[in-house]
């Protein structure tokens, strides 16, 4: 907080404010190198909290933790944009951005492939279907008749596995 000009008192007030948003306040006393991963991460998301950002850019904070404090967190993050503060997501679980987010951008090796509202990209999207193939030899993979199947709409090939991305229709014709 010192770094945003949050001192004494408030910084005080404040410091006690986070710990208990994030579920920390009867741990104020330990050192953090007693807790657990998802303490510790919970600990990271209170110290960004202390000055009262507007904005916060949180990037896969609930990777590698365990339920209870990814529960903690996804639960500290709707109160926070109840509260006002815009937040930046990114993740990997669509389960948490449908739970979390109003507008979303899929980003794919670096390009947004797909953007708007969370119900317009579901209305869109959702009657699409993903099919994965290991293959021996990719070499053998003719990734131009794939894409020239009615109904597939996607085909991406990354060494040994081959991925499409088809509409349900494609099931009714095998």
């Amino acid at each position: 907080g010192g770094l945003y000009g949050v001192r004494g008192q408030e910084l005080k007030e404040r410091a006690k404010e986070t710990l208990e948003f994030v579920g920390l306040l009867d741990r104020a006393k330990d050192f953090p190198y007693k807790f657990s991963g998802g303490m510790k991460r919970r600990l990271n998301i209170a110290c960004a909290l202390v000055h009262q950002p507007k904005l916060i850019i949180m990037d896969e904070p609930t990777v590698g933790i365990d339920p209870q404090s990814r529960n903690h967190i996804l639960e500290s993050i709707k109160k926070l944009n109840e509260r006002g503060c815009t937040i930046i997501y990114t993740s990997h679980y669509i389960e948490e951005v449908e739970q979390l987010c109003t507008d979303i951008a899929i980003i794919d090796k670096g390009t947004i492939i797909a953007k708007g509202k969370k119900d317009e990209l579901v209305e869109k999207y959702s009657d699409l279907n993903m099919v994965v193939i290991n293959t021996k030899d990719s070499t053998e993979v003719d990734i131009k008749a794939l894409k020239s199947i009615e109904g597939v709409m996607e085909v991406m090939l990354k060494k040994i596995l081959l991925k499409l991305q088809i509409s349900p229709l494609i099931i009714w014709m095998i």
